[in-house]
């Protein structure tokens, strides 16, 4: 084949694309796809025939939707050395713009994998000359049966590029979102040195790790003409550190981002100059706004979501620090240095018009405005009143009480309510901001509690006949103001409270992109209840924050009811070797068993779920953690009632807490959620178990020597009856308590509460304490045991308490 026409329209000596037709040795047919940023964007299609690269330009980019016909026009052959070919055409030359490999592999005629080069080739051949070539990729991204087609009207090169619908095939397309961009074109080494001199940058880089600076919250948009003013993003603050070719997308948490949104990394990793930039990431929707909620359940897959990274701010440049230079000549340096890039945008302000910019945003429906003084140096961690967030839209948790369906019945819209009280008042109802699979997704949820009646006391009268369904399932809308009637204006769906759309039936961790499935989530666990599998799983997503700390690094013992608190249940330590990768577990030797066992840790979120859904309902942490094994961080002393009243374990409890108050030692309380009460002791992981069981002996015999009647050190339950137990033997190594917040295998779904000991009197009651309403008390007061981790008591300073008390 020739490449005559290739080199006639090309300066050797001004470009640096290859030249050489030398072949390159391979016994399977390669191909490759260019990403070209020339005066359009577009990609180049190339595969291996005869010794050079039969080539196709796609303006708009391979598809992977068998729908979808894409048009190809055929070009001049190119060297097979094109293959590798990556860097800049320089201007003024054929083709002028950046290359970039998207995709490469192997290829050959579909059912030919193993035959000679030479026999697929002649294949090819056939397929050009006949207008219809069937190709079959092995790429990283291209995967499966293609076909070329030639248009038979034409008698130029025109062809259309179409995916065969097989196992590869697929609707929801990544290449089919890319847009359009001009050529990239950056900042030159001089022109970078001649801005770094124009404002006197300080060859001074920053030093340690950088926190994103924090804005104030106002209610108020105002005018100023020493304020610019910002859009306010609804996604992810992260900042970005670009040094020695590496791109870090870090959050404001410090957690890195760069699996999660590796697009903007490969984008950024395009800089040709070390950097910091602080922005945010966000999910665009149709009309260009944010949606906090779909970044949430972001996938490259996802059809209709533009991925942006919006960049306002540069902390460094060059090793160059900027934080104490105003936020103008930071944002007039940021934008002459940031090339246009895919999917990462500089963001742009006015200057003085707060007001009208605010009500501008309210009018697109956008979250807010941030305004910042022009002045203001970037204070890293720290929140400044030089920085100033506006919100335009408001939000409001809801209930869904029921949904209307369309003429196909699918669901058309979600009807809401709040609740003071036990009263439910109708707000209206909400479909913007859902996705079709989200309406189903929830209707799936929603459609098991269908009941006859509203919940109201006056019939709301809405518009379009209603489904109405048992307020259960919380949601978060966005809206604008209110009527008069209280119904929302502009309502918009934001997410579901506690749980991640995509994450009821298939539950996925960002860290570790970790996907499972659950399992009958409208099993009931509770039969007189009602609450299932579903409501477990939820209550464990809501209260994860508060209790994931006093999880981790502890081996779990798994206590499973498969088929809810009626069915049969088993302990499970030792976890399988099918348990999924992403679990973490740690291998600890047990001596009775004669054997390792492979404990689960409960790391994070999506374990908890993992947990709950395999029926785990009550979560059983040791005392210690991983690395300090043998040294508890607590002492546990476990009230067991048998046959007395509750007011006797109350009695118990109060001198216990006395008697702990007497010698000087810090003690936590909580319901065991089912008949007794639990009285902690942090220690600070400084004792062995050993010293801590004789410890709580000593305590055991001082609460038995004040109350012999009411309670028993006696292990015999026979030799205990009509007492209470002071379990002391839960201090030993390996052994479980409920945690605090867990839920237990009980009639009322109760939780294991931690109280105060303000609490702890006549009118305490177990059954106060459920997954209905443990999130609204955590919400009034906090976690009661924070602090527990802190700094332990001294046993040795406790025990010469204990010595004075007695002389």
């Amino acid at each position: 084949m020739s490449l005559k026409k290739y080199n006639n329209k090309r300066n050797f000596k001004k470009t640096p694309e290859p030249r050489s037709r030398k072949n390159v040795k391979s016994n399977k047919l390669i191909f490759v796809v260019h990403r070209h940023a020339a005066t359009r964007l577009h990609f180049d299609l190339r595969i291996e025939h005869n010794g050079v690269l039969k080539s196709w330009p796609i303006p708009k980019g391979p598809s992977m939707d068998p729908n979808d016909k894409r048009l190809a026009i055929q070009v001049e052959d190119h060297p097979l050395t094109y293959a590798k070919f990556e860097g800049e055409i320089p201007e003024g030359n054929y083709g002028a713009g950046e290359v970039e490999i998207w995709d490469s592999g192997f290829y050959y005629y579909p059912g030919m994998k193993n035959a000679d080069k030479s026999e697929i080739e002649s294949k090819i051949e056939k397929g050009l000359k006949k207008g219809h070539i069937r190709l079959y990729f092995e790429g990283r991204k291209l995967k499966g049966e293609f076909s070329l087609v030639k248009f038979r009207t034409e008698k130029n090169n025109t062809w259309l590029f179409i995916k065969y619908p097989d196992e590869y095939a697929d609707s929801v397309d990544e290449v089919d979102v890319i847009k359009e961009v001009q050529p990239l074109k950056q900042i030159s080494k001089p022109e970078l040195l001649k801005l770094l001199n124009k404002f006197k940058l300080k060859s001074r880089p920053i030093i340690g790790t950088v926190k994103p600076m924090l804005a104030s919250q106002n209610k108020k948009p105002f005018d100023d003409p020493e304020w610019i003013y910002e859009i306010k993003y609804d996604g992810y603050r992260a900042l970005t550190e670009l040094k020695d070719n590496k791109v870090e997308l870090i959050s404001r948490n410090g957690m890195s981002f760069n699996n999660q949104f590796s697009e903007i990394v490969s984008s950024l990793a395009r800089v040709n100059y070390s950097a910091i930039f602080d922005g945010e990431l966000v999910v665009l929707d149709s009309k260009g706004r944010s949606d906090f909620s779909a970044i949430k359940s972001f996938e490259r897959s996802t059809k209709n979501a533009t991925l942006a990274y919006f960049i306002f701010d540069l902390l460094e440049l060059e090793g160059h620090d900027l934080t104490k230079h105003t936020l103008l000549e930071r944002k007039q340096i940021l934008k002459e240095v940031l090339p246009s890039l895919p999917n990462v945008k500089y963001s742009d302000h006015v200057v003085g018009r707060g007001i009208e910019f605010f009500n501008l945003a309210k009018e697109q429906m956008l979250e807010g405005i941030i305004a910042k003084k022009k002045t203001s140096i970037y204070r890293p961690g720290k929140r400044s009143k030089e920085w100033i967030k506006i919100k335009a839209v408001k939000q409001i948790k809801a209930y869904i009480v029921g949904f209307t369906s369309t003429k196909s019945k699918k669901v058309g819209s979600l009807a809401l309510a709040t609740k003071l009280g036990h009263v439910y008042k109708y707000i209206g109802n909400v479909g913007t901001g859902l996705t079709t699979k989200e309406l189903l997704e929830i209707k799936a949820l929603i459609e098991p509690k269908k009941m006859a009646h509203h919940p109201f006391k006056r019939d709301p009268n809405p518009k379009n006949p209603t489904t109405w369904v048992k307020p259960k399932l919380q949601v978060k809308i966005n809206y604008t103001e209110k009527t008069p009637e209280g119904y929302l204006r502009h309502p918009s769906f934001n997410g579901l409270v506690g749980i991640t759309l995509g994450e009821s039936k298939d539950t996925k961790h960002s860290d570790t992109q970790a996907k499972f499935h659950i399992s009958n989530p409208d099993k009931v666990f509770w039969p007189k209840s009602g609450y299932t599998k579903a409501d477990l799983i939820k209550y464990y997503l809501d209260i994860s924050e508060i209790l994931l700390p006093y999880l981790k690094d502890r081996p779990q013992s798994l206590n499973r009811h498969p088929n809810g608190i009626t069915g049969e249940s088993f302990y499970q330590k030792d976890m399988p070797e099918h348990t999924p990768k992403w679990i973490k577990t740690t291998i600890i030797r047990s001596d009775s068993a004669e054997k390792d066992i492979n404990y689960l840790l409960c790391q994070d979120k999506a374990t908890l779920v993992y947990m709950a859904n395999l029926g785990a309902i009550e979560i059983n942490p040791w005392h210690s953690r991983i690395g300090n094994l043998d040294k508890p961080d607590f002492l546990v002393i476990d009230l067991d009632p048998r046959g007395v009243t509750w007011k006797d374990v109350i009695k118990v409890a109060q001198v216990t807490h006395k008697l702990l108050e007497e010698i000087k030692v810090r003690s936590y309380c909580k319901t065991s959620g089912i008949k007794g009460i639990h009285i902690y002791i942090p220690l600070g992981a400084k004792y062995n178990y050993t010293q801590v069981l004789e410890f709580a002996k000593l305590l055991g015999a001082l609460i038995h020597e004040r109350l012999p009647k009411l309670t028993s050190l006696e292990r015999s339950p026979e030799k205990r009856k009509h007492k209470i137990y002071l379990d002391l033997y839960q201090n030993r190594r390996g052994q479980t308590i409920a945690a605090p917040y867990s839920v237990r295998p009980f009639p009322g779904a109760t939780v294991s509460a931690p109280v105060e000991w303000e609490e702890v009197n006549g009118r305490l009651r177990i059954d106060r304490f459920t997954i209905k309403n443990m999130i609204k008390r955590i919400e009034q007061k906090g976690d009661i045991w924070e602090g527990i981790m802190n700094k332990g008591v001294s046993i040795k300073k406790a025990v010469k308490e204990i010595e004075s008390m007695m002389n």
